[in-house]
């Protein structure tokens, strides 16, 4: 696990964690016990290594443990990303796995 460069902080960040996707059109995270999907947006510096960890798996689209600073983003959006509630942006990259912990599944 890594700790990675921030971004700035914002006033409703709060901390996430759970299972994120990466791939071809898809960057999408479900948090821990929960049954919502939502679409994440990210910044490059940010998530770099992430995102590599999600591509590195021997099959496409397999989720990643992602622990996070980010806020919930309230923007109208259209492709992928509007088939998703909202999006969440994040702020700051606490951890990140291949490993998803046996609390997260």
């Amino acid at each position: 696990m890594l700790l990675l460069f921030s971004s700035p902080t914002f006033a409703d960040d709060k901390i996430y964690e759970g299972h994120y996707t990466y791939g071809d059109e898809v960057s999408i995270f479900k948090a821990c016990g929960k049954d919502k999907v939502y679409w994440l947006a990210v910044s490059g510096f940010v998530f770099s290594d992430v995102k590599v960890l999600a591509l590195a798996s021997d099959e496409p689209y397999m989720p990643v443990y992602l622990k996070f600073r980010g806020h919930e983003h309230f923007e109208e959006v259209d492709g992928y990303q509007a088939k998703y509630d909202f999006q969440i942006h994040v702020s700051e990259v606490k951890k990140f796995s291949k490993k998803i912990p046996v609390f997260c599944k």
